[in-house]
């Protein structure tokens, strides 16, 4: 039996999961928010100081807290190296959580909170995620300074989109130096809701957190920011909608930022 039991451990060294994500800093700055959409009007939100992860959640951390793992891309064909099991789980650890969806975010979020007195832990809105890409507004011609800036988002981002499969976070592709894959790998779940008013699917508006619904049977669908699946149309926006906050997609995942209680 003290063979067996041995030989588990060697065979499935994560069983044993740490929860120990790298976190960068990001300086209170102004951040540029398109209202709607890329081609929409734009202003400006002052964002106080975070700490954002280096890269996405991945299958291993999310295992840390919850009890499966729904990500697509975790058969051995995708990580031939790293493959492994936990429990009844297969997953490969290195690449990112993804297929979950907002609801089961927030589970994730709220055990993690419980578990540290520390920090408070949240998903990024999108003020944050530009704040973190773009870094603060530089000028008074802000909407100026947003195209240029957007229309560099687009080239990056265009030589990423046939590349159908998620990488691991701590290869050497990296979006920026601080952070690894604000573009380039899946695209990520924000806080921000988008909420539609009469008649149905009008331009919507964006607000953080929760919003008072002017029309109860319109959608609350959620933001995103980054990524390189999918088509063209996404390509073209850095905000996109999901179906519903109960979607979930092998090419939508997440990562966190945190402040001190």
């Amino acid at each position: 039996m003290r063979k067996l039991l041995l030989s588990i451990i060697v065979i499935h060294p994560v069983l044993a999961l740490d929860f120990n994500p790298v976190f960068k800093e990001v300086s209170s700055g102004d951040a540029i928010l398109p209202e709607k959409n890329l081609q929409s009007d734009s202003t400006v939100l002052k964002v106080k100081k975070f700490e954002m992860m280096k890269a996405e959640i991945t299958q291993s951390q999310w295992l840390k807290f919850m009890p499966n793992n729904s990500a697509y891309f975790s058969r051995k064909k995708y990580c031939p190296d790293s493959f492994r099991y936990k429990g009844i789980n297969r997953l490969c650890p290195d690449l990112p959580m993804e297929n979950v969806n907002f609801h089961q975010i927030e589970e994730f979020i709220d055990k993690l909170n419980k578990s540290s007195k520390k920090y408070y832990y949240s998903l990024p809105s999108i003020a944050e995620y530009h704040l973190a890409y773009w870094g603060a507004v530089r000028s008074k011609n802000y909407e100026r300074e947003l195209k240029i800036k957007m229309e560099k988002f687009h080239r990056d981002l265009s030589q990423l989109v046939h590349q159908r499969r998620t990488r691991a976070v701590n290869s050497d592709i990296k979006s920026n130096s601080k952070f690894s894959y604000l573009i380039g790998n899946v695209w990520e779940w924000s806080r921000d809701k988008l909420v539609y008013e009469r008649p149905m699917y009008k331009s919507p508006y964006m607000r953080d957190s929760v919003l008072k619904i002017k029309n109860k049977k319109a959608p609350v669908n959620a933001a995103f920011f980054g990524g390189h699946f999918g088509s063209e149309y996404m390509v073209k926006e850095s905000i996109v909608e999901s179906d519903r906050l109960a979607w979930a997609s092998n090419m939508l995942g997440f990562r966190l930022i945190r402040r001190r209680r």
